[in-house]
């Protein structure tokens, strides 16, 4: 039986390692991401080629954290609000019934369009980083009179 620190850990690193993954196309080509998020008509002109520079950065050092175990409560917290931020942009394009590209993996032309799976996909995210962030430690038995476990 898994104690709560090995699921903690196994959903960090999961966790962490996704959040890399999602940076590293984004890092090797932030002009075609620039224009995926251009195409969410959700920012200013003006403010998308800093976050499409700044964004994947900010996904891969939280995602080390995470997998490191460096700071991870902090990543996890800064995970989890992007998340919440994906979720809501996401959800408003698909009632707009936008048909663009997610971007959220990978940035190839042939990438799947937003779709309601997207949602679900980051909502399982968000849980998992709201189980690493809320999840207390499990401590071993100690007798409080002999301290024996």
């Amino acid at each position: 039986m898994f104690k709560k620190d090995s699921i903690r850990t196994i959903l960090r690193i999961a966790l962490g390692a996704v959040f890399v993954w999602a940076s590293l196309d984004k890092l090797l080509d932030p002009q075609g991401f620039a224009g995926i998020i251009h195409n969410y008509k959700i920012l200013p002109p003006q403010m998308v080629n800093l976050v499409a520079v700044a964004l994947p950065w900010v996904e891969l050092v939280c995602g080390i954290l995470l997998v490191t175990g460096l700071l991870y409560r902090g990543g996890v917290l800064i995970i989890n609000c992007l998340l919440i931020a994906f979720m809501t942009i996401l959800a408003y394009n698909l009632y707009r019934g936008l048909d663009i590209q997610c971007g959220c993996f990978t940035l190839s032309p042939d990438a799947d369009r937003i779709a309601a799976t997207d949602l679900m996909i980051d909502g399982i995210l968000l849980i998992m980083g709201v189980w690493i962030l809320f999840a207390k430690k499990s401590f071993p038995y100690r007798s409080r009179t002999t301290g024996a476990k």
